[in-house]
């Protein structure tokens, strides 16, 4: 059974703000097609000199009936029509602006088609705000051409507003006026919403797709063999290096074995070899070696030095991207301007889900393998719990951000309800109680929230150009 709309929203971080705390766990909850949800207004002196901002975001699933949300995708609906632009890419549910800026992510975003589609390319050409953004192997890209340019607006009608076409006509969609509405969700034809400069709006010329990014990583490539005495044996180039390596996520490890122990380098964004290895570095241009890799001790004799890697499935030109697909592109979009190919952050799934089970008890536990806490998608949160025992059969129960939420018995089921969203933290169950316990004892465990974190991050280039109506979205899709 699938998640319904009503039970899905985008939240802010709990802490908001321009210094290294910005982050942390999920906040509040943002109000849908809201004027600077995430950013302030960029003043004309922080235009002037340039800023750079970071704000996180989260998309919850807080369905009543605990269903998950499978393969999550977000992405930013257009680029930004004056000279600043945004990056998006995934968060942990944790994470702060420190640790974002300490080990920068591989950021991505939405650009514009150069050159219309026929349908069955394998290869789009997007022109991109800047030669920054990442197209990541494997990962998927949603392409659309859902903005149109050639209406008219009524002259009340501002960024943002609902709107409905007065002279609807499938036939002709750049005919009629663009009337402002009662906010809606509403975006099939004859409604839409004002972006700035254009309407984004569904009609039944309208194509759409997800296409995959080229799967661009190799795993376990043979680059070289032990001798057994040279700790620095001689390693060939990589075989597909030809637009360069990703870093971050996708950084080369080089695995071998040294007297039968697996002996590990990872090569840093910078080319830099780390690890069992006192020298190294990689030319993450072309995949050749500077320096060959010094290993803490002589791969043995015979055996195979294995590298692994990703080469950018991606190439710039100036500010236009060439990216590589996997398959061709489905649909036909014969107006390059009305289509917008956007780089989606996605996960696996959205559950509220467990972890870090520990306590000090000598001859009491809860049995999390045969009676795993019981969560919710709702009223679970990301925060570790404390079951601190005030004697032999009683307790309190103590989140470090959640503070006190109750007190328990090991004789029935403990089920705290968070409040703020009427379901329960977590339950636990009367029969995994084993053991006996004691005053003093007690239980930890970890929970995570039903959400998918990311980040945003603002770049204002010194001396952007300015115009009143600038504006992009963050939209969602879910399976």
């Amino acid at each position: 059974m699938g998640v319904p709309k009503s039970e899905i929203g985008i939240y802010t971080s709990e802490i908001i703000s321009n210094t290294p705390a910005n982050g942390g766990r999920a906040g509040n909850a943002l109000v849908s097609g809201g004027m600077n949800n995430f950013f302030d207004v960029v003043f004309e002196e922080d235009r002037i000199a340039g800023i750079t901002r970071y704000r996180k975001g989260f998309l919850r699933n807080k369905s009543t009936l605990n269903d998950m949300m499978h393969v999550p995708k977000i992405y930013m609906s257009n680029p930004t029509f004056a000279g600043d632009y945004y990056q998006l890419a995934l968060g942990t549910p944790e994470n702060t602006q420190a640790d974002v800026e300490a080990s920068e992510p591989l950021w991505v975003g939405t650009g514009s088609l150069v050159d219309p589609l026929v349908g069955g390319e394998t290869s789009l050409d997007v022109t991109m705000e800047a030669d920054t953004f990442n197209w990541l192997p494997g990962e998927q890209v949603f392409i659309a051409n859902r903005y149109m340019k050639g209406q008219t607006k009524a002259a009340d009608v501002r960024v943002g507003d609902s709107v409905e076409n007065t002279e609807a006509d499938p036939a002709n969609m750049d005919i009629g006026t663009w009337e402002k509405v009662a906010f809606s969700e509403e975006f099939l034809y004859p409604y839409g919403r004002y972006t700035g400069n254009s309407v984004i709006t569904i009609t039944p010329t309208q194509s759409k797709e997800l296409a995959i990014i080229k799967d661009t990583q190799i795993a376990g490539e043979d680059i070289g063999t032990g001798d057994g005495i040279s700790s620095s044996p001689t390693l060939t180039a990589l075989a597909d290096a030809a637009t360069g390596l990703l870093g971050n996520n996708y950084r080369p490890v080089i695995t071998t074995l040294s007297g039968a122990a697996e002996k590990t380098i990872t090569v840093g964004d910078d080319g830099i070899c780390t690890g069992d290895c006192s020298a190294g570095e990689l030319n993450m241009a072309d995949g050749t070696w500077v320096v060959n890799p010094v290993w803490t001790s002589a791969p043995d004799a015979g055996e195979d030095i294995l590298i692994s890697y990703a080469r950018k499935p991606f190439v710039y030109a100036g500010n236009v991207a060439t990216i590589e697909l996997e398959y061709g592109v489905q649909n036909a979009y014969p107006v390059a301007a009305d289509t917008h190919v956007s780089h989606c952050v996605m996960q696996t799934e959205i559950i509220p889900s467990w972890s870090d089970y520990s306590d000090t008890a000598v001859s009491g536990s809860y049995d999390v393998a045969g009676f795993p806490p019981e969560l919710t998608c709702k009223g679970t949160v990301t925060d570790t719990f404390h079951f601190d025992f005030t004697n032999g059969t009683n307790f309190t129960c103590t989140g470090v951000k959640s503070g006190l939420i109750g007190s328990g018995t090991i004789t029935a089921d403990f089920e705290p309800i968070n409040t703020a969203e009427g379901a329960a933290y977590l339950a636990l169950r009367l029969g995994g109680w084993t053991g006996s316990f004691s005053a003093g004892d007690r239980v930890t465990i970890k929970t995570w929230q039903a959400s998918m974190p990311f980040w945003l991050k603002e770049i204002v280039p010194p001396g952007s150009n300015f115009t009143e109506n600038n504006t992009t979205e963050i939209c969602w899709l879910y399976q």
